[in-house]
C-alpha cells in the first residue's frame, strides 16, 4: 500500500495526474501544433498552354515591330534624311515674332518634303530626342549634340533657324496735302544645316524680306498677319540653296560616241585602265582625253591618247605581230 501511494505521489508531481498537486498552474489542455500548409500539386503545362504563350510572344513582337516601323520609316537610298528643329525667336519680343518662329519649322518641312529631294523626320520622334539631349534656346547646336542627335534620329543633316529680326518701322508721309502712315515690316532669319555625322556646319545663310503697308481707316491686318507670311517668304528664298547643299544633284556629263576596231579582229580594249570589251567596240565617252589600249596575244600592244570633243571618227588599231627578235630567250647551259 505504501508503495502504491509513493507511485501516485511521483506521478502527481510530474504533472501527469494533477498539475496542482505539485504546485503547478493548470494551463488547460495543451494546444495542438499547427499543421504545415498542404503543398499544391504541380501541374505540367499542356500543349495548348505552350502554344498560347508562344502566340502571345509573337503578337508582342509584331506590335513592337509595327511601332518601330512607325518611328523609323524606310530610308530612300541616296536621299538625305533631315531633322528640322523648332526655330528660335531671338528678337526678345513676343507676339508677332514668336508666332513667326512657331510657324517657320512646319513651313520649311513642307518645302523640303515637296521638293522630293529630302526626307524629314517625324515631329513626335523629334520632340522625344530634343528632350533627351536637352536642346537649349540659343538656336545653336554644338558639334557633340549634333552628332548625338544624328545617331538617335538616324538623320544625315540637322536644320536650325533663328528669327533675328521681326519688327516694324513707322513713319508719317505727306503727299498732295494728305498725311498718311507707312509701316515697313522686316523679318530676318539665320538658317543653318549641320552634318549629323560630324557636327560640321555645311550651310549657313542670313536672309530677310520686307513689306510696306500704308495705314488707312480700312486697314485690318495685324502684325502677325504680316510677319508670318514674311517669314515664309524668307524660307522660300533660301530653301533652294539649302537643298542643293544637303542633296547635291549630279550634273549631266556630255558624252559622245567612240568606235574602234582592230586588225586582226577581236583584240581586247582598255579605256583609262578599264577593260571595255573586244573589237569592234562602240561606246560613249565623256568629253576629254582618254587612254585607249588594244592588245592581242602574239601581237604588240597598241596604245593611243584620244581626245573626245564632239563627233569622233572611227579608229582602227593595226597590230604588229611579234617576231623572235622581240622576245628575249635565255638558255641555261650546264658545263
Amino acid at each position: 500500500m505504501r508503495i502504491l501511494l509513493s507511485a501516485v505521489a511521483v506521478l502527481a508531481c510530474a504533472g501527469i495526474l494533477c498539475p496542482a498537486a505539485c504546485g503547478q498552474e493548470d494551463l488547460g489542455p495543451t494546444p495542438e501544433r499547427p499543421k504545415p500548409p498542404e503543398q499544391s500539386a504541380v501541374v505540367a503545362p499542356t500543349e495548348a498552354d505552350i502554344l498560347a504563350e508562344e502566340a502571345g510572344e509573337k503578337a508582342g513582337a509584331a506590335e513592337k515591330a509595327a511601332d518601330a516601323g512607325k518611328a523609323r520609316p524606310a530610308v530612300r537610298p541616296g536621299v538625305p534624311r533631315v531633322a528640322v528643329l523648332p526655330f528660335i525667336n531671338a528678337t526678345g519680343s513676343a507676339g508677332a515674332p514668336e508666332a513667326a518662329a512657331r510657324s517657320a519649322a512646319p513651313v520649311l518641312v513642307n518645302l523640303l518634303v515637296n521638293s522630293g529631294r529630302a526626307d524629314v523626320v517625324e515631329r513626335r520622334r523629334l520632340e522625344e530626342v530634343i528632350a533627351e539631349v536637352n536642346f537649349g534656346q540659343s538656336g545653336l547646336v554644338e558639334p557633340g549634340t549634333a552628332v548625338k542627335m544624328g545617331k538617335l534620329l538616324g538623320v544625315t543633316h540637322i536644320v536650325t533657324g533663328t528669327i533675328q529680326r521681326a519688327d516694324r518701322k513707322r513713319e508719317v508721309i505727306k503727299a498732295y496735302g494728305i498725311e498718311s502712315t507707312k509701316d515697313t515690316y522686316n523679318v530676318t532669319m539665320l538658317v543653318r544645316a549641320v552634318d549629323g555625322a560630324s557636327g560640321r556646319i555645311v550651310y549657313s545663310e542670313k536672309a530677310s524680306q520686307e513689306q510696306v503697308e500704308i495705314i488707312t481707316q480700312y486697314t485690318t491686318k495685324s502684325e502677325t498677319d504680316i510677319m508670318t507670311p514674311l517669314a515664309e517668304d524668307v524660307l522660300q528664298s533660301v530653301v533652294g540653296a539649302l537643298i542643293d547643299r544637303i542633296a547635291p544633284q549630279k550634273k549631266d556629263v556630255e558624252k559622245h560616241g567612240f568606235r574602234i576596231s582592230s586588225v586582226p579582229n577581236g583584240a581586247d580594249v582598255e579605256i583609262d585602265g578599264l577593260f571595255e570589251g573586244n573589237c569592234p567596240l562602240e561606246t560613249d565617252l565623256e568629253i576629254g582625253v582618254h587612254t585607249v589600249k588594244v592588245s592581242l596575244p602574239g601581237f604588240e600592244e597598241w596604245e593611243k591618247k584620244v581626245r573626245i570633243s564632239g563627233k569622233t571618227k572611227p579608229m582602227v588599231a593595226r597590230l604588229r605581230e611579234k617576231t623572235t627578235s622581240d622576245t628575249n630567250v635565255s638558255v641555261n647551259v650546264r658545263p
